[in-house]
């Protein structure tokens, strides 16, 4: 079995250097196109060879757009939790709430899945 090792050994080299220069080749081609400024949001910075994220810049008209927004978003969130303190219900949990049967529809129910597993037990012993 030794006589076989150094081949094996010469195989695996090979391939670990194929998948080095396989890699070599990706991280050339993502370099590249953070120099050419493709890369969303994080740039590669030539100086400190650290990718960093550039922060957005906003007018000031936009940032008063984004604050009115966001003071409506909030203004509406507390109104509908007032609601529910007032009420009680919820309008989402309310569309969730699993339906309530009577107790007569709860009978029908029992009755007919009794009915179901006694054909499954009786088609079971067949």
């Amino acid at each position: 079995m030794s006589t076989h090792r150094p081949r094996l050994l010469e195989l695996a080299l090979r391939g670990l250097e194929a998948e080095r220069e396989r890699i070599e080749n990706e991280i050339q081609v993502i370099q590249r196109e953070l120099r050419r400024g493709r890369g969303g949001a994080s740039v590669l910075m030539e100086d400190s060879g650290a990718a960093r994220r550039r922060k957005p810049k906003f007018s000031a008209v936009e940032r008063r757009r984004r604050s009115e927004r966001m003071r409506q978003y909030w203004a509406a969130r507390r109104a509908a939790k007032s609601r529910v303190q007032k009420t009680g219900v919820d309008s989402v949990t309310a569309s969730r709430r699993k339906p309530r049967f009577s107790a007569a529809e709860r009978q029908r129910r029992a009755e007919r899945m009794r009915q179901y597993w006694a054909r499954r037990r009786q088609a079971r012993k067949k």
